[in-house]
């Protein structure tokens, strides 16, 4: 007879403080957690930060206990969401001119921004205004010659000879003009926006005052028919006044 399989708990829920304490905890490695390198020293490294992260979380909530791979899990869905709620925000500033909105950002997502910063900024696609890519940019050509030039490519290098120069300087051409392309048409269309929120801002300050105008010209609506009322009831009183007195 065979066995039925056991049924695989659910893991409890993150709270709030969970949630902040595992930033608190990270931010003391955020500088290897967030390196783009992929090299087997490397990661090595980055799960024996994840491990004594979770050491440390493990200490403080006797609640249950938490692998590094669950909190790293945690970590890439709270920067995710926090960059959601980042681009929400822009929406919604946008809707309302750069007037009030209800911010979609939490006490989380404040605490990641200040962690990474740029990270959580995303370049808009000049082709798709809902669409956005990574912000990938480097700061000059030393940093495309210091990417080549390591070890692993030195290596490939000696392995095999091929004359790649000319098509890297190719490539580091065009995609340098790509970025400034990109570049230049994110600042055009900021310039565009802050224009629009100033003639958004205008137009509602001249209904404003069209409206008060308005209601200016009621109450002096409201005053004279009032005085025309008070005026018939005194005509009233004279014509009672003048009948009595012919009685």
């Amino acid at each position: 007879m065979s066995s039925i399989p056991k049924k695989r708990e659910r893991c409890r829920n993150f709270t709030e403080e969970e949630k902040e304490t595992l930033l608190v905890l990270v931010e003391q490695f955020i500088g290897l957690i967030e390196n783009k390198k992929t090299d087997g020293v490397t990661t090595k490294q980055k799960n024996n930060a994840w491990e004594q992260v979770a050491q440390s979380f493990n200490s403080q909530f006797k609640t249950g206990s938490r692998t590094g791979a669950q909190l790293k899990l945690l970590y890439e869905s709270l920067k995710k969401k926090a960059k959601k709620h980042k681009a929400d925000n822009k929406v919604e500033a946008y809707k309302t001119g750069g007037g009030t909105y209800k911010t979609q950002l939490t006490n989380t997502d404040n605490k990641l921004i200040a962690m990474l910063g740029p990270q959580l900024t995303s370049l808009e696609n000049a082709y798709d205004s809902n669409a956005e890519i990574d912000d990938i940019v480097f700061s000059s050509n030393d940093d495309l010659e210091s990417n080549v030039e390591s070890p692993a490519s030195t290596i490939a290098l000696e392995t095999v000879v091929v004359p790649v120069e000319p098509a890297t300087e190719t490539f580091k051409t065009t995609f340098m003009n790509r970025i400034k392309s990109m570049k230049n048409k994110q600042k055009t269309r900021t310039n565009l926006e802050e224009e629009d929120k100033v003639n958004k801002s205008n137009l509602f300050m001249l209904k404003k005052e069209i409206h008060d105008k308005k209601l200016e010209i009621l109450e002096i609506i409201k005053e004279k028919e009032l005085i025309d009322l008070k005026s018939k009831e005194l005509d009233l009183k004279l014509k009672e006044k003048s009948l009595e007195l012919l009685l």
